[in-house]
């Protein structure tokens, strides 16, 4: 009976996990703009104080030496530059810690500032 009991929660379990999977690839599948409106600003600073990803939880990868500025495993933009100053900021403030620029917290916007600067 313990052995039928044991087979049954694994069973369980491993659905539960699959079903789990199959939502997370459909999320990272959404744009960037979709995925950050489902993030609550206080809890992506929470999430990012404890090294986690806002958006899938999982531990933030960092190197020595090296900027994190994305996630490595759903690609969620956590810091940008800040097109007038280009301070780092965390990407889901709404204005730069440094000059109080607004227009932070839009990852394309800080991408389209980059890539316009860099021309």
């Amino acid at each position: 009976m313990g052995a039928l009991l044991t087979v049954l929660v694994c069973v369980v379990l491993i659905r539960n996990m699959q079903a789990y999977l199959a939502r997370r690839k459909l999320a990272e599948a959404e744009s960037e703009t979709a995925r950050r409106q489902r993030i609550d600003r206080e809890q992506a600073y929470a999430k990012i104080d404890r090294k986690s990803c806002p958006d899938c939880d999982r531990p933030l990868v960092t190197a020595e030496g090296l900027e994190t500025n994305f996630c490595v495993h759903c690609g969620l933009t956590l810091y940008q530059h800040c097109g007038v100053c280009q301070t780092r900021n965390l990407a889901f403030n709404r204005f730069c810690m440094s000059c109080g620029s607004e227009g932070m917290g839009h990852a394309e916007m800080g991408a389209a500032a980059l890539s316009s600067s860099a021309s």
